[in-house]
């Protein structure tokens, strides 16, 4: 089986690197200069404990892959406003709807785009932990596995090709559980993924955790209002953290203040856009079509859409400040 790692920034290089140590045959698609940089040197793999030097195969396009084969697999990694490009690149180089997509995303939009062009289509919940900064480098924090993953069909169900990517998963150092909803693990990451655009506008954290809880309480009375199916937030935290154990940053990047968030590393690398219209701008939307107010969600939005425009680096406001920010237009 070729596994075809769509989207190859942190999560992508983290998850295709791993696989590739299996001796599996992988293929990273990615932004032009991470791939200039993997095919000159290797993709350089930085855990807290040992840092690998990997010669994998990495493209740009998907007609670099071509020809598509019977036991193909696409995971798809790229940020939720890129997934639509991604799949219309795919299907324009020939791939036919039968290819399987497996979405190791963190919106719960991807799923349904990615019917629009695929029959066969998986979700993954991914907690893992990385930072994608230098072309070339993906830095990965591990525990006591190298993260979790949760896979299973859109919209629901189990089957042997699932069963077989989470063995392999598995056999990689992840740690991997199937799931016939896995649509509802992947909402209860959604609302911690709630916090992504907060850290990213103020750089603390840990400052920021009464501010967090208000946005979540937003996202889970949304998401319950709604009728979707979502796994109660504390059992996914205690489960997935008893999984993962305590994940540690490799120290260096610790101390030269790298945060493993992805909306903060997009501000980071000034990319001029965000990911938080498919989180809590979706609470926004949704609280809107049933009549309920997220005043937390849609102002931590609006902050971080206009430093993304301007190419604001993450830290542009302390808690308070956002804060401030926020309450008048409650």
């Amino acid at each position: 089986m070729r596994y075809i790692i769509y989207g190859a920034g942190a999560i992508g290089s983290i998850l295709g690197g791993h696989l590739h140590r299996l001796g599996g045959e992988v293929v990273l698609v990615g932004p032009a200069a991470h791939v200039q940089a993997i095919r000159r040197r290797g993709l350089t793999l930085r855990l807290p404990q040992e840092t690998l030097n990997l010669k994998i195969r990495a493209v740009t396009r998907a007609r670099d892959v071509r020809p598509f084969r019977p036991d193909d697999v696409v995971v798809l990694c790229a940020k939720s406003q890129q997934t639509l490009r991604c799949l219309s690149q795919l299907r324009a180089a020939g791939a036919p709807r039968s290819l399987p997509i497996f979405c190791a995303q963190n919106s719960f939009l991807n799923e349904p785009q990615t019917t629009l062009f695929f029959d066969r289509v998986y979700g993954v919940a991914v907690v893992i932990d990385g930072i994608f900064v230098r072309p070339g480098e993906a830095v990965h924090a591990t525990g006591r596995s190298h993260g979790h993953l949760e896979i299973g069909r859109y919209p629901s169900g189990l089957d042997s090709l699932a069963r077989r990517v989470a063995r392999d998963f598995k056999r990689a150092g992840f740690s991997v559980q199937t799931s016939p909803d896995v649509m509802a693990c992947k909402r209860a990451k959604f609302i911690v993924n709630m916090a992504n655009a907060v850290i990213a506008i103020t750089n603390q954290p840990a400052a920021a955790a009464l501010l967090v809880a208000k946005l979540r309480a937003e996202a889970s009375r949304v998401l319950r209002a709604s009728g979707l199916s979502v796994e109660p937030l504390a059992e996914f935290r205690r489960r997935t953290a008893e999984a993962c154990g305590q994940l540690v940053v490799p120290s260096d990047a610790a101390s030269a203040g790298l945060i493993p968030d992805s909306t903060w590393q997009s501000l980071y690398r000034r990319r001029g856009s965000v990911e938080t219209p498919y989180f809590n701008g979706v609470i926004v939307q949704l609280g809107e079509s049933l009549g309920l107010p997220t005043p937390w969600n849609r102002g931590v939005a609006e902050v971080i859409a206009t430093m993304a425009a301007r190419r604001e680096r993450p830290g542009r406001y302390t808690v308070r400040e956002l804060e401030r920010i926020i309450r008048p237009r409650r």
